[in-house]
């Protein structure tokens, strides 16, 4: 028994000794860090997927997958509009970025796009992808009249001509020496006019692949042309501050506006082509095409229409928008305003028509996208349905020429669309 004792005396005085020892070490140990706000080299997960690249074994191109898409079964309009839904998203085999342009076809049956890789074209009926091909520096996607064939221009002013549904090369056009980015397409009519850094203009039969006509419009720079709905008419304004109407078939100018030293941005018929929008840095003009006169003047603000200049499909109203300004409707006969959309402006704001004008849906980048009944409002009163878009990264939006499907395009590359479904 006394070596029991003894065995569990000196067990005790091990131990003391063990926790005395580890209290010494710590007090000789150096003092902790004070933390700071200096951050750290090595980010966390989150950081460093989002800004250094994946984790080895991570694929860049993976996404989460998309619904299964529902055909669309009718025109989206204020009388269906309660059943819309969410039909699919449109994807890419490959490297995502950001689709930058894109035509709808005719007929609302197909979507020809182009991101950074790539020239891509989906049929909006079942969300498949009927070809994919090299951009080859392409920047801008044009349909033919027939849908049959899309033109495709890069830079330099060259329109390489494929086959729709196959993405088969035809041939390549060169349409304009001296190009200088700036054209107006009528896909109803196939005419192209197409600006030169020369001042002259270039009007194209592109289902032909014949230039009709070559003339000189303004002797500085040109910043925009606009082809009437009827594709007799052409609209020009260079850097000299002048806006020039011609026949130009005949090369003939019919008349000309001062803008009293402002330059135009932007240029847009009128539905029925009985006016001329003009944007400018400070105001829009409207011009009576007949008349060849100024209408009136909307005093828009700053930089409040240099992103969205365009006319209802009826031709009731106007509406503007830009990097300053909110989304504003005009009545186009009036000049008054028609409404301010409340939270419907800033950075990146796209806008669409419904096919019988009844519906205009909106983006801004960084909010959510909005469908308005433009059917019924008042100075102060419209009313707003949100549509939840699974992003807030949208900065574009089209409604197909047949009214049944409405796309929202991501930052990212995705295209959301959205419509009746079948079922």
């Amino acid at each position: 028994m006394s070596q029991i004792r003894l065995f569990l005396y000196s067990k005790q005085i091990i131990i003391a000794l063990l926790i005395l020892l580890s209290v010494l070490m710590l007090a000789c140990s150096p003092p902790a860090e004070t933390p700071t706000d200096t951050p750290t080299l090595e980010p966390t997960l989150s950081e460093g997927v989002l800004t250094a690249g994946p984790p080895v074994g991570l694929d860049p191109t993976a996404t989460v997958p998309a619904p299964t898409y529902r055909e669309p079964s009718q025109p989206i309009t204020l009388d269906t509009v309660a059943q819309i839904d969410y039909l699919g998203r449109l994807d890419v085999t490959g490297r995502k970025s950001t689709i930058f342009n894109w035509a709808v076809s005719p007929d609302g049956i197909q979507l020809a796009a182009l991101n950074n890789d790539l020239l891509i074209e989906w049929n909006l009926v079942t969300g498949e992808i009927n070809f994919t091909t090299p951009r080859n520096n392409i920047v801008h996607i044009l349909y033919s009249a027939d849908r049959n064939q899309l033109y495709g221009i890069d830079a330099s002013g060259d329109a390489r001509i494929y086959e729709s549904l196959t993405g088969v090369p035809q041939t390549e056009v060169s349409l304009h020496a001296e190009y200088s980015g700036i054209f107006d397409y009528n896909v109803s009519t196939g005419r192209l006019a197409v600006a030169g850094t020369d001042g002259t203009i270039k009007v194209w039969d592109m289902a032909e692949r014949v230039s009709l006509v070559t003339f000189d419009a303004h002797d500085d720079v040109i910043v925009d042309v606009a082809l009437s709905n009827d594709s007799m008419l052409l609209a020009t304004t260079g850097t000299d501050g002048t806006i020039k109407l011609w026949a130009w078939e005949s090369e003939t100018e019919v008349a000309e506006y001062d803008l009293q030293s402002a330059i135009a941005q932007s240029l847009v018929f009128s539905p029925d082509d009985s006016q001329l929008a003009v944007a400018t840095e400070n105001f829009v003009a409207m011009w009576d095409v007949l008349a060849g006169e100024l209408d009136f003047v909307l005093q828009s603000g700053t930089n409040t229409a240099n992103e969205i200049l365009e006319f209802s499909l009826d031709g009731q109203y106007l509406i503007t928008a830009g990097e300053a300004g909110s989304v504003r409707l005009w009545n186009a006969e009036t000049s008054n305003i028609a409404i301010e959309l409340p939270q419907a402006g800033g950075n990146r704001a796209s806008s669409a028509f419904s096919l019988d004008t009844t519906l205009l849906a909106t983006t801004v980048l960084g909010q959510e996208a909005s469908l308005w009944n433009i059917s019924e409002i008042t100075e102060d009163t419209i009313a707003r349905a949100p549509l939840r878009v699974p992003s807030q990264n949208l900065f574009g939006v089209e409604w197909s020429g047949d009214g049944f499907t409405l796309l929202f395009f991501d930052a990212t590359g995705d295209i959301f669309v959205w419509g009746i479904p079948a079922e």
